[in-house]
């Protein structure tokens, strides 16, 4: 039955263009012949039909967004979307009976009724379909071409400079005069990374070059980027959520952007996507980059702080790494396959390390309390868990006392309240807590306190206050807290 309803939720991108298509005629037919005292047979017609459609959009769309992740970062987009939609169904279908009724009995005050309704449709269509554009594209996709910088194009329609004539003497120079320093900060100043170079790999003259010739196509800093993810600017690449987040400063075999790269070429999931894969020159640059830091010079770019750290590059905790004995690897590949025959993506984080994550989130309802029992021999190398959307409790939450190298934890739309978090009292190396959407409340966040590695938390629609927040965050001021409604970020 699960697998019939995620099949009907994608349905949604194909559904969803009937409703637009539909009701958009129809209010443009009878708003251009608004002087008519009745609407027309095919104004009702289509309305009546784009409700209908809009109905069933909504339906899809409902299921689709409950079994995708569009990240903490959109979850406020994915929100707005979904009950703007439920709008745009309600007050066409109201419309459509307001024209109807029109046609048999007209009025004056039906007449206002109806052409309220019929803008109201338009807006609400135009409205939820920004944000489901939002959703593909990105923020700011709509303006992104008229408000970026021109200087590019205005650079291209500029004619060349004519050549000096050659009647001109060179110009006299001092011979006892230094020469003109070159501009700072050029990428032309730095000299060519050469194969065990000593020197530090910069972002403008070594790493981006390669974005730009192998990946801008699809995430570069203009137009479209798949996924939300630009390559242009390395500070916002360091301050997506955990969840998104494709660099690890310092651990370039802890990043997806280093993982994908140096896939097989075979392999669905390699980067670049299409043309030829990077050569391995290319990969060892930008290996050494993420391993020196990942910082970057170019300009646009930025250094991400943390309360109590302004101005400071931003750096990962650095733990030792585990490293698994054979017996436990064994164990370790056992308890992989089992999830994976349940339906979990289990994996290593990388080919060379013996650390793992679990996603459970996308099973929903599916996982429960009992089903934590299949992580038994992942107790000394789990270090990311999902467990969103699922129906594990707060007694469920036990199980990961055992738990001691996790560092990224989510419980996003789960019902866990404080009871559970006591839970995670021990777990001294967590990083990331995702409690969107959950009960949570202050008791809860007085056991984060002791959680002095932790840098991330989402509290975003918990049951936390503003004054519990301040308190966590005195007694954790490298913490960066994610609010939401009545909560600010921070």
């Amino acid at each position: 039955m699960d697998n019939f309803l995620e099949f009907l939720g994608r349905l949604h991108p194909l559904v969803v263009h009937f409703p637009i298509a539909l009701i958009m005629s129809a209010a443009g037919i009878e708003l251009l012949r608004s002087r008519r005292e009745t609407p027309s047979e095919a104004g009702v017609v289509f309305l009546g039909l784009g409700s209908v459609a809009a109905i069933l959009a909504v339906g899809t769309g409902w299921l689709h967004a409950e079994r995708v992740d569009v990240g903490t970062a959109m979850e406020i987009v994915l929100f707005r979307h979904r009950w703007v939609g439920v709008g745009v169904a309600g007050v066409s279908l109201i419309t459509a009976l307001l024209t109807w009724r029109m046609r048999v009995a007209p009025s004056a005050p039906l007449g206002v009724a109806m052409r309220t309704g019929w803008i109201a449709s338009l807006l609400l269509v135009g409205y939820g379909g920004h944000l489901g554009g939002t959703l593909v594209f990105g923020e700011g996709y709509l303006l992104e071409a008229l408000t970026s910088d021109q200087s590019e194009s205005e650079e291209l329609r500029s004619p060349e400079p004519d050549p000096p004539s050659e009647t001109l003497d060179p110009p006299i120079s001092n011979p006892d005069d230094p020469p003109p320093d070159p501009s700072p900060g050029t990428a032309e100043d730095t000299p060519p990374l050469e194969t065990g170079s000593a020197r530090t790999v910069s972002f403008e003259a070594d790493v981006l070059p390669i974005f730009e010739s192998r990946c801008y196509k699809c995430h570069g800093p203009r137009g479209k980027a798949r996924g939300g993810l630009r390559l242009s600017d390395v500070g916002a690449l360091l301050e997506r959520p955990e969840e998104l987040s494709v660099l690890h400063p310092g651990s370039a075999e802890e990043s997806l952007l280093y993982q994908l790269i140096r896939l097989p070429a075979d392999d669905l999931d390699i980067m670049p996507a299409s043309g030829d894969p990077l050569t391995p020159e290319e990969i060892g640059v930008i290996k050494r980059w993420i391993d020196e830091g990942a910082h970057a010079e170019a300009a646009g770019t930025r250094t991400v702080s943390t309360p109590g750290q302004e101005g400071q590059t931003f750096s990962s905790i650095q733990d030792e790494e585990v490293v698994l004995d054979e017996a436990q690897r064994a164990i370790r590949d056992k308890a992989l396959d089992e999830l994976r025959t349940f339906g979990a993506h289990a994996v290593r984080v990388a080919q060379t390390s013996d650390e793992v994550e679990v996603h459970l989130g996308l099973m929903g309802q599916v996982v429960e309390d009992g089903t934590l029992q299949l992580l038994r021999g992942l107790e000394p190398c789990l270090v990311t868990l999902d467990l969103s959307r699922t129906a594990v409790s707060d007694e469920g939450l036990a199980a990961l006392a055992a738990f001691p190298q996790l560092r990224r934890l989510r419980l996003d739309r789960t019902s866990v309240g404080d009871a559970g978090l006591v839970h995670l009292g021990g777990m001294e190396r967590m990083e990331s807590l995702n409690l969107f959407q959950t009960k949570v409340g202050d008791r809860g966040l007085e056991v984060l306190r002791t959680l002095k590695r932790l840098r991330k938390l989402y509290v975003w629609q918990s049951e936390v206050s503003v004054e519990g927040i301040a308190e966590l965050q005195n007694a954790l001021p490298d913490l960066t807290i994610v609010g939401g409604e009545g909560l600010a970020d921070r």
